[in-house]
């Protein structure tokens, strides 16, 4: 998988630049080029940690599809691929009522979230991490059971349609542990990360397809 890379557009440059005072006559133009610069840094490594993220929901998809569950299903069997289809959609529905909308939606509300809790005091750019590390920890138990059930799938009928819909549904949640950990790295970087991060868009909820 490619990295991407985000080039900064002359509106936007523009905008940062006004920011950084260049149109001040006290600022010289040399030190603002020199911040012009860090920052385009700054998004490179932005665009580098959010393909690591990528990269990891590709490795968790591939190894729900290859690798044995770490839970296998137990219970008292057997079990048909009608019990599957209905622990799926149990999953699913559990995934669907937590992440409550679009991709864009739920990344928006978790950083807001997040950015209520901040402090009032010297250390106000930091917020409760829990927010976002407790949706990482729920979503990844719901990708665990789901991984048992679309295991337990391809022993009863291999690669059939219920199969697919059990895949498509860990696609699903994978794609939000995603969104949650790009935003662990964002806020991890600061208040300035999250600023320049929200103005060019460079978070993973703001890019995602539905």
């Amino acid at each position: 998988m490619a990295p991407r890379y985000v080039e900064i557009d002359s509106e936007t440059s523009s905008i940062l630049a006004d920011s950084l005072g260049t149109q001040r006559r006290h600022v010289r133009p040399e030190f603002a080029a020199h911040q012009l610069a860090k920052l385009k840094e700054r998004v490179l490594t932005y665009t580098e940690e959010q393909d690591q993220v990528l990269k990891k929901q590709h490795r968790t998809d591939e190894r729900r599809r290859s690798e044995l569950p770490d839970y296998p299903v137990i219970g008292a069997g057997p079990f048909t691929i009608a019990d599957c289809v209905d622990a799926v959609l149990d999953i699913q529905d559990l995934a669907v009522a937590f992440i409550d909308g679009t991709p864009d939606k739920f990344g928006m509300l978790l950083l807001c979230r997040y950015d209520l809790s901040k402090e009032n005091d010297v250390h106000y750019d930091v917020g409760d991490k829990r927010i976002l590390t407790d949706a990482v920890q729920y979503l990844m138990s719901l990708h665990v059971r789901l991984h048992g059930i679309q295991y337990l799938i391809w022993q009863l009928s291999q690669d059939c349609p219920e199969y697919r819909e059990a895949d498509e549904v860990g696609c699903y949640i994978t794609k939000h542990i995603a969104i949650v950990d790009d935003l662990l790295n964002h806020v991890n970087g600061g208040a300035v990360d999250m600023f320049e991060s929200m103005l060019m868009s460079l978070f993973l909820f703001q890019s995602v397809k539905e």
